[in-house]
């Protein structure tokens, strides 16, 4: 499988996984997310890390792996550097989780794995030959 395809599918599940923290985060239901005082998805949700000028960060994800999508259709080659801002982006939100929050978010965590995957995935890599 090419790569453009395993960044759609990377991106489905990902609009899938932001989809759910968007809705977590209008909804008082997390009891899925909600497994001890450590991963404590209510929490997360509540804090001030939660929202980003006015907009949940959930919706900034979904907006992000929509646009990726649409991008690697269209426009491959910008997708490995979406994803980075993506990726660098989520990196801040899981630093705030574990050194100020002292909580974790595991949907969050999933979502970030994602992206850092389709990052991965969409950076070419060369293969250096050492003589």
């Amino acid at each position: 499988m090419d790569r453009k395809k395993w960044v759609i599918i990377l991106c489905v599940l990902g609009v899938l996984v932001a989809g759910y923290l968007g809705y977590m985060y209008y909804s008082d239901n997390h009891s899925v997310c909600d497994i001890n005082e450590t991963f404590d998805c209510s929490s997360v949700h509540e804090s001030d890390y939660a929202v980003l000028f006015g907009i949940p960060v959930a919706l900034i994800g979904l907006a992000g792996y929509l646009l990726i999508m649409l991008f690697a259709m269209f426009q491959f080659k910008y997708v490995k550097w979406i994803s980075l801002f993506g990726s660098l982006f989520s990196l801040r939100l899981t630093w705030a989780e574990i050194f100020i929050l002292n909580k974790y978010c595991i949907f969050c965590l999933v979502s970030q794995a994602i992206i850092i995957a389709i990052f991965f995935v969409s950076v070419r890599w060369k293969k250096r030959r050492f003589k």
